[in-house]
């Protein structure tokens, strides 16, 4: 043994003179002893520095460790002058201000790259052995908390695995009462043979499959959203179906509630508009009834009055004056009188005909009617009562119509339309009257060149008592196109009027051959 400056007391022991493990002493970095292990492997080893005795590579780590850690080891680290020897170096502070290392000689350098490799190779495996336990723990755990119904199952139908929801639902408490067991052990036929058909769909296309689902467990009927996702093995088959289902129970009671309340909603409101409805043609109907209430009350008024007031003219000149009139001024007034009761019966027979007509109180009588005769009639009658003789032409095609109408009804009808046609018009202007039939209809048109009705009070001539603004001055009471338009609807026929001021009025009546029998009765 060969040593510098003090020694340590150690080093006159016999164990440290026969060990095999080489043994150095250090003071401040410089060995100043060494035993004959280490000596026989280095020579000239004494008063060097400690880099001169650890290979370079392996000096850093060594280095670090002695420096900050008083005793230590094992290390690695080979000798400076054999790369090829690896040692295991341990180290201590002997308390005599010395530090001694000791190492021990292992492996040639491949074998002891080869161990090293092997070492880190098992030690990174029990650390990825240990990670993946960890992640498969914590994945396990993640999927056991979830609300949802998690399971697997492989291709036997057997359930390899599933959460403790799933276990739950379908009626056990523990999921390893249903793992690994086939999916006809666990669930009831019916619900065994439904999923089953699933896997198989899933297993044969290799596509996964999303089912909104109602299931009847044993917990009671419970509505589910279902994934069901086959995993494929490295080859591309499938090897297993992981189902995933979410209770949506609660969703789809909260939507048929929601559904029903709204139904409710609507039938409400449907009730309210139909309320409002009845009730607006209610008011509506209340405000036609007062506007013609104050129009018959201004039609008694004024229509009635002017023929009561001659009348009551005459008895009061007969009254008077009898016993000095001729006989003609006598019978003068005594035909005044007869015509203006007449006036007052027509007035009266108008007010009758349209309250039987709107009770429904009026029965058609009808008989085979020859049209253009019919109305050739009438218009002699009209143009005689008033004086004018010759204005009204008849024109129709074919020559003869034979027609199904009640003859009274028709009678007010086309009075009332020639006898307006001559009375609205200049006495030296035509009227016409065409008949005609296309198909199953006849047409009949009155027309004239009279003074005409304004385009914003077309829709009112057909209402009781109205007048247009443009007769002013022209005797009537407003209640002849009303009949006009019923008896016409009463034969299933239909009215349009049209007219341009100034120009002229044409009122086109359209009237069924034949009347069928519901409407024999108005």
């Amino acid at each position: 043994m060969h040593h510098a400056g003090k020694q340590p007391s150690f080093t006159t022991s016999p164990l440290f003179t026969y060990t095999t493990d080489l043994v150095a002493v250090l003071a401040d970095g410089v060995i100043v002893a060494a035993n004959p292990a280490m000596i026989a492997v280095v020579p000239g080893l004494i008063g060097q520095q400690i880099d001169n005795l650890i290979h370079s590579e392996d000096w850093e780590q060594l280095f670090g460790r002695l420096s900050n850690v008083p005793s230590g080891g094992p290390i690695m680290g080979r000798l400076a002058t054999r790369p090829s020897v690896a040692l295991s170096w341990a180290w201590f502070d002997d308390g005599e201000g010395h530090t001694v290392i000791s190492g021990r000689e292992m492996l040639p350098r491949e074998e002891y790259d080869r161990s090293a490799t092997r070492e880190i190779v098992l030690r990174e495996k029990a650390e990825l052995e240990t990670r993946v336990a960890q992640a498969e723990d914590f994945l396990d755990s993640l999927i056991n908390a979830m609300p949802d119904f998690i399971y697997v199952v492989d291709r036997s139908t057997a359930i390899t695995y599933c959460n403790d929801e799933f276990a739950k639902i379908i009626g056990y408490t523990r999921r390893e009462d249903v793992e690994d067991r086939l999916i006809d052990d666990v669930l009831s036929p019916d619900l065994a043979a439904y999923l089953k058909s699933q896997v198989h769909h899933v297993f044969s296309t290799g596509e996964p499959l999303h089912v909104v689902e109602t299931l009847d467990l044993p917990g009671g009927r419970v509505h589910t959203d279902t994934y069901k996702i086959p995993l494929t093995g490295s080859n591309g088959e499938v090897i297993a179906l992981v189902g995933s289902s979410r209770d949506i129970t609660e969703l789809i009671d909260t939507r048929t509630a929601l559904a029903e309340r709204t139904a409710d909603l609507e039938r409400i409101n449907h009730a309210l508009r139909e309320a409002e409805i009845e009730s607006e043609t209610a008011l509506e109907k209340e405000r036609e009834l007062h506007h013609v209430k104050n129009r018959f009350l201004w039609v008694v008024a004024h229509e009635f009055r002017t023929p009561l007031t001659v009348i009551s003219l005459s008895i009061d000149l007969l009254d008077s004056y009898f016993d000095i009139m001729t006989p003609d001024k006598r019978q003068d007034q005594l035909v005044r009188m007869r015509s203006q009761l007449k006036r007052l019966g027509a007035l009266i027979d108008e007010i009758g005909y349209i309250h039987r007509l709107q009770t429904g109180g009026f029965t058609l009588r009808v008989t085979p009617v020859d049209l253009p005769r019919f109305l050739r009639a009438i218009a002699n009658e009209t143009e005689l009562v008033r004086g004018e003789a010759g204005r009204v032409t008849i024109t129709s095609t074919p020559a003869k119509i034979t027609a199904a109408l009640d003859e009274t009804l028709m009678q007010q009808v086309f009075s009332n339309l020639i006898s307006n046609a001559l009375k609205y018009s200049g006495k030296l202007t035509p009227v016409s009257v065409r008949v005609e039939v296309h198909g199953s209809k006849i047409l009949v048109a009155v027309e004239d060149s009279g003074i005409g009705i304004s385009s914003d009070e077309l829709n009112q001539v057909f209402q009781p008592f109205f007048r247009g603004s443009e007769t002013t001055g022209i005797p009537g009471t407003g209640l002849g196109l009303t009949i006009v338009k019923q008896s016409v609807e009463a034969h299933g026929g239909t009215i349009r009027l049209d007219s341009v001021v100034g120009k002229g009025t044409t009122v086109t009546v359209e009237l069924p051959l034949v009347v069928a029998l519901d409407q024999i009765v108005v």
